[in-house]
């Protein structure tokens, strides 16, 4: 069984005090692409801390039917979608042989080198917890997994083995207490394969195929626009900066500005079609080419 729309719910979740704003971009890219959204919740508890996320996420996919096979999470204040779901649909099917398939990340600040290293005995690359993808039976299976992990940190249970790394500084710098507020240090403790019966239930998508992970600037040159985007192509796809040839794009609080969004797509889909960057100089040029796609 192959992912198709049919069978595939998009999902994420926002908690925030204007949540039409807060996840503008999100939203306006989806329906520009027709990408159906599904709402795990929508401004209905206040913001729990990321760790929540993975509670909600997990009882939501659990309730879902057995029609809906395969899921895509995002986060929707930093994620923008750059293309309709077949072509997302048909890079996953491609790209996609079998666990949680992560957008890939720089080392985080928090994992020590010896930490990262062991994550590099069986990964390219940390994992990104802010976009995931993958059959709902292996997405339940990893968020179980995080949830008694986050159990286990929080009474010190070193029956389980990742709690002897969650609280040992020479793997992870981060606190008790803040590990317990965080998503993504979950996924990176199980991503260090030292509990070998969840080795393979992450992986990273290092190439960049279906949904990317980047720094902290829109990926550009540095001029607002045109946005350069096949410079950006040039850049080998292991870098943060680079987006490969990723539908679903997660950039750290880039998502707000809209109309610079809508130029780089612009740019981005033309040219993937001609090989040829569009002359964007302005702002209204940008949203003309943008509205062709």
């Amino acid at each position: 069984m192959t992912a198709i729309v049919q069978n595939t719910i998009f999902i994420s979740l926002c908690n925030h005090p204007t949540p039409d704003k807060y996840s503008a971009c999100y939203q306006n890219t989806a329906t520009h692409f027709g990408i159906p959204l599904t709402w795990i919740e929508y401004n209905t508890e206040p913001y729990e801390g990321h760790y929540s996320k993975i509670v909600k996420t997990l009882a939501f996919l659990k309730e879902q039917p057995q029609s809906i096979e395969y899921a895509f999470f995002s986060d929707c204040r930093d994620t923008i979608f750059a293309g309709a779901p077949n072509n997302i649909l048909t890079a996953f099917n491609e790209n996609h042989t079998s666990g949680v398939l992560c957008q890939a990340s720089k080392k985080p600040a928090w994992l020590t080198e010896s930490g990262l290293r062991l994550i590099q005995k069986q990964h390219t690359h940390t994992v990104n917890a802010g976009g995931y993808c993958g059959k709902v039976v292996e997405i339940i299976e990893l968020l179980e997994r995080c949830e008694r992990l986050h159990n286990a940190i929080q009474q010190e249970d070193e029956s389980d083995p990742l709690v002897c790394a969650a609280l040992n500084p020479e793997y992870c710098t981060m606190d008790k207490e803040r590990i317990l507020l965080e998503d993504e240090v979950l996924f990176h403790l199980i991503q260090t394969g030292i509990d070998v019966d969840c080795v393979n239930l992450l992986k990273s998508d290092s190439a960049k195929k279906v949904t990317a992970a980047f720094g902290n600037s829109i990926p550009s040159s540095d001029r607002y626009p045109p946005f350069s985007y096949s410079d950006r192509r040039k850049i080998h796809v292991d870098s943060f900066d680079s987006i490969g040839s990723a539908r679903i794009l997660h950039g750290f609080g880039l998502a707000h500005d809209t109309q610079y969004w809508e130029c780089f797509i612009a740019e981005m889909m033309q040219y993937e079609l001609t090989g040829k960057s569009t002359d964007v100089s302005t702002i209204e040029t940008c949203q003309v080419h943008f509205k062709m796609f």
